[in-house]
């Protein structure tokens, strides 16, 4: 049987803490929404409830938890959703599953990072949970001796109307010059993680479209981006507090070590900007998903884009 020292015991008592406090503070009558924290708070209680939902029996390295922000707008997309939920099992004609029911808050995907000690030391993906912003498990998935899949979400339970009303639409989009984007229109210089989401979206889209229009050249970008059709984009965030923890491979993160800028810090914040094209099958895109960047907030520089490779395009 294994053993935990005074001071694993002690970080684990203070992960019950940090959970019982959040729970505290998301039960009061402000309803304080874990989004509007700031980062290192809201990631202390995310990590807290997901290592309380898969909890292992966790080696001496204490495991990192790499926790991604996002939101699922493109649930109110029916031709996104109707791409991704081939079988049917989310939605239907009439109705969605309330799990997955897109709204204004935002959804949280946690990866557990550690050391395995049986049979060999070796790091791996320990676990994954995906939470909703009232810290409600949608799905978990734990891997010790043997995998557990755990569901959080009712089927029976669902709303309707997700499609009529949606809170935003896919458009065409305005593609700022490099001198726009340096202009009061963009807020340059301002960050951007505190923003609104709306204002978040319109200037993390603008730096998206900027970048494929005119940095990249010498790269196949598989529309014409300077007339292109209907766009719907969503966003996400990670921390770089990654960087801090070398002993993680790669394979693991959202971008590698010759990606990341030598003056980006640990509490920088990561973007991401998905680019859903609603002509997609026009086009003769695999996918409604044309393009995703990673963008800094700081400096606000684009470190991987990837684009959609049309299908008779591919070798």
């Amino acid at each position: 049987m294994r053993r935990y020292s005074y001071i694993e015991k002690m970080k684990r008592q203070s992960f019950l803490i940090i959970l019982c406090a959040c729970v505290c503070v998301l039960d009061t009558g402000a309803q304080t929404r874990l989004s509007v924290l700031p980062w290192h708070e809201r990631d202390s209680i995310v990590a807290a409830k997901a290592e309380a939902d898969v909890y292992t029996d966790i080696p001496d390295k204490q495991p990192f938890f790499l926790v991604y922000q996002e939101d699922n707008d493109r649930y109110s997309m029916k031709w996104i959703c109707d791409y991704y939920d081939k079988k049917g099992n989310i939605h239907n004609d009439s109705s969605m599953i309330r799990a997955f029911a897109p709204s204004d808050r935002y959804c949280y995907s946690v990866s557990v990072i550690g050391e395995t000690f049986y049979p060999d030391h070796e790091i791996v993906q320990m676990a994954n949970v995906e939470l909703d912003e009232d810290l409600n498990v949608i799905f978990s998935e734990a891997t010790g001796d043997v995998t557990v899949y755990t569901y959080g979400i009712d089927e029976n339970e669902r709303v309707t109307g997700v499609f009529e009303n949606p809170t935003r639409h896919a458009q065409r989009y305005v593609i700022p010059t490099d001198a726009q984007l340096r202009s009061r229109e963009y807020a340059k210089g301002k960050p951007i993680w505190n923003m609104k989401k709306d204002e978040r979206i319109r200037i993390l889209t603008a730096i998206a479209l900027n970048h494929m229009a005119y940095h990249m050249k010498g790269k196949d970008i598989p529309i014409d981006i300077h007339n292109h059709g209907d766009m719907f984009p969503t966003i996400g965030e990670y921390p770089f507090r990654f960087i801090d923890y070398s002993w993680i491979p790669e394979k693991y993160l959202p971008v590698t070590t010759d990606e990341i800028p030598g003056w980006v810090r640990a509490d920088d914040i990561l973007h991401v900007v998905t680019l859903y094209y609603k002509e997609w099958q026009t086009a003769g895109l695999p996918s409604p998903e044309l393009a995703k960047l990673y963008i800094t907030d700081r400096k606000r520089k684009v470190i991987r884009c990837e684009v959609a490779v049309r299908d008779a395009d591919e070798p």
